[in-house]
């Protein structure tokens, strides 16, 4: 027979607090860089896997291709990306189907006009004059 719902909360508590313990938490910590280093190469590129997976459905290997494809360039302005900033996942609010890679300009402004589709129309007019 299971242990109780009683003494389950209290071996789950125990654990949590034991978790918490300074020294614990750093033992942890340092399990999981490793970890993440030798399965993806560094820590920040784990944190974008699961970053990349739970939002946009794809995994960072997925990433890394369309990167290639787009020759590690936006697919609206074709600016490379800059080598501190990564290019964002762009992708359709509605649906969830990943469009493309975008700078952080394009992809700003592909949001908006998703939002407002008569921005588009609106935008043209006042820059040919006609507004």
């Amino acid at each position: 027979m299971g242990l109780s719902e009683k003494a389950l909360a209290h071996r789950k508590a125990q654990k949590k607090e034991y978790r918490n313990r300074p020294a614990v938490k750093s033992r942890i910590r340092a399990r999981i860089k490793r970890w993440s280093a030798e399965k993806y190469g560094s820590e920040n590129r784990y944190q974008r896997h699961r970053s990349y997976l739970a939002r946009y459905g794809i995994t960072i290997d997925e990433y890394e291709l369309m990167l290639v494809n787009q020759k590690s360039s936006c697919l609206l302005c074709g600016r490379g990306r800059d080598s501190k900033k990564h290019l964002a996942v762009d992708h359709d609010h509605i649906t969830g189907r990943v469009r493309g890679l975008l700078c952080t300009f394009c992809n700003l402004m592909a949001a908006r006009v998703d939002a407002d589709p008569t921005l588009t129309r609106r935008l043209q007019e006042y820059c040919h004059g006609g507004v």
